[in-house]
């Protein structure tokens, strides 16, 4: 009768929770990362990030890049656990685009491909995140209209 998302990192952990019934939470994500350390980073930039992504890791952001990084990552995690009910199937990092540096409290990701008939390719979806001394988390809740319910 519920749904929910969790994640830990690194000592920390995280979770969302919503009755399943509820016209507000029909795909719950959330995670929980640590700040990736240089060669994580290297390895987070190349598995998850897009060159338009990349591209905003120039420094000139405002975001150190170890932390944008680590928060688009995280984003892509919250976002495959929020649709993942509906989709039914793996979709890599490749399948959303952070285009536009995030707000202070708030970022979108946009599909890049349709992954559903409810989830189709443009599809923007709003995450939240707060930022912490040693690491980010990133949350959403997926519109029933989107998620088909």
């Amino acid at each position: 009768g519920v749904l929910g998302s969790i994640s830990h990192a690194r000592g920390h952990c995280a979770a969302i929770v919503a009755p399943e019934a509820s016209p507000r939470s029909q795909g719950l994500g959330i995670d929980i990362e640590a700040y990736a350390a240089p060669r994580a980073q290297a390895a987070l930039v190349k598995i998850a990030l897009s060159n338009t992504e990349r591209a905003l890791l120039d420094g000139k952001s405002g975001f150190p890049p170890d932390r944008l990084a680590t928060l688009i990552f995280s984003a892509k995690e919250t976002l495959f656990k929020a649709l993942y009910p509906v989709v039914r199937a793996h979709f890599g990092f490749d399948a959303a685009v952070l285009s536009e540096l995030p707000a202070p409290d708030h970022l979108t990701l946009r599909l890049t491909r349709s992954l559903h008939p409810t989830l189709r390719e443009g599809a923007a979806f709003n995450l939240r995140y707060v930022l912490n001394e040693d690491h980010l988390v990133t949350w959403m809740i997926a519109p029933p209209q989107i998620t088909g319910a």
